[in-house]
């Protein structure tokens, strides 16, 4: 897009080409929709933890919000090809962490890994956000019902003891 005089007129060259004469890759340089390359993202979160996968890739916990939360639509080229080419060495390596090891911080503390070995030892057990608030939701709904039939029979016991 041109600034200054030549603002709003066509373009003789097309958006690839520009970058070209410019000097910069158009494979590389620029940015992409985020739901194109989220699918990577997603995934090295159910293997690896969502601080490891930051960690590993040296973004931040704010961009990862903003990214989460449908705030950003784009990210920069290279910040995808990071994700994809750190999938692809984790899926090489075979690597998968078990989620009590990463809330523990199991490598941090020098301690021995755990070993996934159900789809509910995973980080993320599924890729769906929906279902995880759901879940979430009914089971501090469930301790708090629980808690209160425990009020109630304690009371019951007292009244009648």
């Amino acid at each position: 897009m041109k600034k200054g005089p030549r603002a709003g007129k066509p373009l003789s060259q097309c958006e690839e080409c520009m970058k070209v004469s410019k000097g910069r890759n158009p494979r590389t340089s620029g940015y992409i929709a985020i739901s194109e390359v989220w699918w990577a993202f997603t995934e090295l979160q159910r293997r690896l933890g969502k601080a490891e996968t930051l960690r590993r890739m040296g973004i931040s916990q704010n961009f990862w919000y903003r990214v989460e939360n449908h705030i950003y639509v784009n990210m920069r080229r290279t910040t995808a090809r990071k994700a994809i080419s750190l999938l692809a060495e984790v899926r090489k390596d075979g690597e998968v962490r078990h989620r009590a090891s990463i809330h523990r911080g199991a490598t941090r503390r020098g301690e021995s890994e755990r070993i996934p070995v159900k789809q509910k030892d995973l980080y993320v057990p599924t890729g769906d956000k929906q279902v995880e608030v759901r879940r979430n939701y009914r089971k501090t709904h469930h301790d708090q019902e629980l808690e209160a039939e425990r009020r109630r029979t304690a009371r019951r016991r007292e009244a009648s003891g």
